[in-house]
């Protein structure tokens, strides 16, 4: 957004929108990248963590942020001065941006199957409840316990 508003400003100057881009990463640039790098790094020491859920979800979340300075840094620039080659008299060429950006996200946003009614549910994970216990079968062992102690 920060990226957008500086473009918007230099363009509401005069500015070209090769101009306004080279405005937008001359103001914002440095910051977006530090912020990135700063997000990424707390992420990469959550990483680490013992337990796989939280170690799973900030490696991906790492990734998804490093994915998006990519985005920002080579394909919203490109995207920008393509939509003012091609503007039209009546579209501005950030809002026009801003809309792909928000329907590609949209594109991609999960969205449920179907939806279920409250039994369906509960026979649904009363199923899955069953299938689990089934992978569990009957485990014997000898051993032998030694006492050291009194």
């Amino acid at each position: 957004m920060h990226f957008l508003s500086k473009y918007t400003e230099a363009r509401k100057r005069g500015a070209s929108a090769e101009d306004g881009v080279r405005h937008a990463f001359k103001s914002v640039g440095m910051a977006m990248f530090v912020t990135t790098l700063g997000l990424v790094g707390g992420f990469a020491v959550l990483a680490q963590s013992g337990f796989a859920v939280n170690g799973d979800m900030a490696k991906l979340t790492a990734i998804t942020i490093t994915l998006a300075l990519v985005a920002d840094f080579l394909l919203l620039p490109s995207l920008l001065i393509w939509l003012e080659t091609r503007r039209k008299p009546m579209i501005k060429p950030v809002a026009t941006a801003t809309l792909a950006i928000l329907l590609a996200g949209a594109a991609f946003t999960p969205r449920p199957a179907s939806a279920e009614t409250p039994e369906e549910k509960g026979l649904a994970i009363a199923v899955e409840a069953d299938q689990r216990d089934l992978r569990f079968g009957d485990f014997t062992t000898n051993g032998e316990m030694v006492l050291r102690d009194k």
